[in-house]
């Protein structure tokens, strides 16, 4: 088996900012959510206008 040398090298603050890109990644999508998820969920949940008058009409 042929052992090479890698001529590389992580130090142990490479870890930390791999944690913390994607903690804030997390964060940021939380947020992002939170402050649009009115206009997503109309956007899902949109009745189609036959709906409505049906339910006008069950009322």
């Amino acid at each position: 088996m042929d052992v090479r040398p890698a001529h590389a090298y992580l130090d142990p603050g490479t870890g930390s900012i791999l944690l913390q890109s994607t903690l804030a990644l997390i964060a940021g999508t939380a947020v992002t959510l939170k402050l649009y998820w009115s206009k997503l969920k109309g956007l899902i949940w949109r009745r189609r206008p036959e709906q409505e008058h049906r339910a006008d009409r069950d009322e």
